[in-house]
Parts: structure tokens; sequence; C-alpha cells
């Protein structure tokens, strides 16, 4: 209770700071719509067993977004997202809920959110991927941690190359509300650019897992990463590896993310891409590698198309490798 009261403090007089600068007669505050979506066709192909992967195929939308962001002051601003998700579960296609609805303070060290809102814990791996229409960054893709959350982030700009991050969150994510026993998730962030085009970057959480029952006993999650990355001119270079205790509070649950990726501009508005993820876990059945290249054409500003090949592999001989063609589609405004 004591952390959340100066939380709270501390959001408000970043409010406050926000709205106290010396005024600029020519800010005005102002406002635009937010739209995005991911969509794609797939086909298999291939399979030769039971589970037949060549007869996957279809069209399939997997993200919609609609919101409005607001620019209060030059350094306060709010953001109201709506995300329709693919559940990949039950019989929805799609599932409604609110990504973001947070209120952000940046000032020229000190940066805050408070609300519903994105996690940085993957954001610089998923910037230099590039391609998250496409496939979602490690992390992500894994289940490791949440892309969205409700609580607030701090980031310090100690000197021009070292920054750090700070994240107090629920830790179940936007589409859950907070467990009853007020358990919260707190993570820890270094960003470092030592020279121009070079960026390193590690993280480490905390999860502080539910209360034991008589059925089920759980264990506190942990979780740290690693990420280098470099971009410079058309060559966009990335590789992580995550370590993550305990998965969703299973004891000995270890799982470990070995990622990396790349990206060449070869031609005006035409990338080509390659990445290789290695998940491996005790449980063999998690375990899995997965391979994928493809190109870009951006045709429009706002909208880019991909052709891209994906092949996947399992730890568990019973499972067969899956092959795939996908033609990915993004468009925003």
């Amino acid at each position: 209770m004591k952390k959340m009261f100066l939380l709270l403090l501390l959001v408000q007089g970043i409010v406050m700071a926000g709205f106290s600068q010396e005024s600029n007669e020519e800010f005005k505050p102002s406002g635009k719509a937010v739209f995005k979506v991911f969509t794609n066709w797939h086909q298999g192909f291939g399979g030769d067993s039971e589970v037949d992967y060549a007869e996957e195929s279809g069209f399939e939308l997997t993200r919609g977004v609609i919101g409005y962001e607001y620019q209060f002051a030059p350094r306060l601003s709010s953001k109201v997202i709506v995300d329709m998700d693919n559940p990949n579960s039950g019989k929805l296609t799609e599932v409604a809920y609110i990504r973001n609805a947070y209120l952000a303070y940046e000032g020229d060290r000190l940066s805050a959110v408070f609300g519903i809102l994105g996690m940085k814990q993957f954001k610089t791996q998923e910037n230099y991927w590039g391609y998250r229409y496409i496939y979602k960054s490690a992390m992500d893709e894994y289940k490791f941690n949440n892309s969205v959350d409700a609580g607030i982030i701090l980031k310090y700009k100690v000197f021009d190359w070292l920054s750090a991050d700070m994240a107090f969150t629920n830790g179940e994510g936007a589409k859950k509300q907070q467990d009853t026993e007020g358990k919260y998730r707190v993570g820890y962030g270094l960003e470092l650019e030592p020279i121009d085009g070079l960026a390193f970057r590690t993280y480490y959480d905390y999860f502080y897992a539910p209360d034991a029952t008589e059925d089920l006993v759980n264990e506190n999650q942990d979780m740290i990463s690693f990420f280098l990355g470099y971009e410079k001119d058309n060559l966009r270079l990335g590789v992580e590896y995550d370590m993550l205790k305990n998965y969703k509070f299973n004891l000995n649950d270890d799982r470990d993310i070995f990622s990396a990726y790349g990206s060449l501009l070869f031609k005006e508005k035409f990338q080509a891409f390659i990445r290789y993820d290695k998940l491996m876990a005790e449980n063999a059945l998690a375990s899995e590698n997965v391979a994928m290249a493809g190109m870009e054409w951006a045709v429009v500003k706002g909208v880019k198309i991909s052709p891209n090949f994906r092949y996947k592999s399992f730890q568990d001989t019973d499972q067969p490798d899956a092959k795939y063609f996908y033609l990915n589609f993004e468009y925003k405004f």
C-alpha cells in the first residue's frame, strides 16, 4: 500500500509538471486518429503424416487497431486504443479489448507512462526485428512477458548513451484483472548505445506468484534477457538470449530463448529479412525451432506487403515439421 501511495504521488507530480511548463504561444493542443490492420493469406505444404500441415490454408485477420491520441501540452499526452486480437483458442476469431489507455509525460531526461500501457521489456528487440505484422518478437511470441499491462513505467536518461527504466505493473496483462492478493510484477531495464548504430539492452523482472492452495503450489517467476543490436545505413541486425524461471509459476519449468534476425534494404521500398528462433524447455513438448525468410515491399506510406516462408521443427520427434508460405499485409494511418 505504501508503494502504491508513493507511485500515485509521483504520477500527480508528473501531471502537474506537464501543465506547469513555461507557456508556448505556438503550441496548440491537438490529436489524431490511429488505425492499423495486420492480415494474411497462408498455405501449408509438405505434410506427410497424420498432422498434415499442408491442409492448413486460409485468409486471416490477426490484428485490428483503432484509437485516438491527444497532445495536451508539449510534454503531456494521452492515447486510447481498442485492439481486435486473435486469441488463437476457442471458437472466437477476434476479441476486442482496451490495449492502451494511458497518460504520458516526456521530459528532457525523465519520462513516465501511467495506465494501460505498452511494456518496454522487448520493445527495443521488436524495433530491431522490424516486422511485427509478420511475426511477434521472441519474448512476445513465446509468452515470456506481456506486451501490454496496467501500471506505471519510468525511464531516466542518465547520459546520451545510457538510460534506465523501471516497470511496476499488475503482471496479468491488459486482458485480465489484477489477482485478488495484490501481487505485482516489477521490472528493471538498462540500455546502452556506446557508439552510433550499436545498442545493448538487459532487462530483469520478478513476478510474485499467487498464494498456494491445497491443489496448487506456485513458485515466483523471474526473467532476465540480453540483447545486442546493430543498425547502420541499409543493414539491421539483432540477437537476444532470454531466460525464464518457473514459467507460469510452475516449479522447474524453466525456458530459454535464442533469437537472431537481420534485414537489408537492397532497393528503394524493398527489404529482405531472415530470422531464427530456438525455444529450449525442460518439457520437450514445448521446445521448438523456427526459421523464416522473406521480402517486404513498402507500396506507399502506410501499406506494406511481405511474401515469406516459415519452417518449424519440434524436439518432440512424434510431432512433424511444419512448413508454410505466408503473404502478410499491414496498412495503417
